[in-house]
């Protein structure tokens, strides 16, 4: 395992909610953009775990997309945080605020190669910068 991404509550800052909505059962009210499939079965389990149904407004498998939209006030969104790091995705971040959810279980980011590659020291400089990103 090269690390963990958690995922994050995403809000358009000109709503003015990020006091109020410090969890996931908070944004229960609120219009959700949604991801791929397996981000929106995901989304799904997570909010009926907090005790809701997401009202799933927009759908797009885009994560600059999905922030985008919710930087123009069309809903709120759960993110990984890593994708609030992708090139483009930053020019919304003035635009977004964000909410840690710790309580959710974080992603686990991996590594796959082939099996002769192991204990190489290519591969093992690759793990190595892949891991000072995360």
């Amino acid at each position: 395992m090269l690390g963990v991404d958690r995922h994050a509550l995403i809000l358009p800052r000109r709503w003015g909610l990020d006091r109020d909505v410090r969890e996931l059962a908070d944004a229960e009210d609120l219009p959700w953009v949604a991801g791929c499939r397996r981000c929106t079965q995901h989304l799904t389990q997570v909010c009926e775990a907090a005790g809701f149904t997401p009202a799933i407004r927009h759908v797009t498998d885009d994560p600059q997309a999905i922030q985008a939209l919710v930087a123009h006030g069309l809903g709120v969104a759960l993110i990984p945080r890593l994708a609030l790091r992708t090139p483009g995705a930053t020019g919304f971040a003035d635009r977004l605020d964000v909410v840690d959810l710790p309580q959710l279980v974080p992603r686990e980011i991996t590594a796959v190669h082939p099996e002769s590659w192991t204990g190489t020291a290519r591969l093992d400089e690759l793990i190595s910068a892949l891991r000072g990103r995360l």
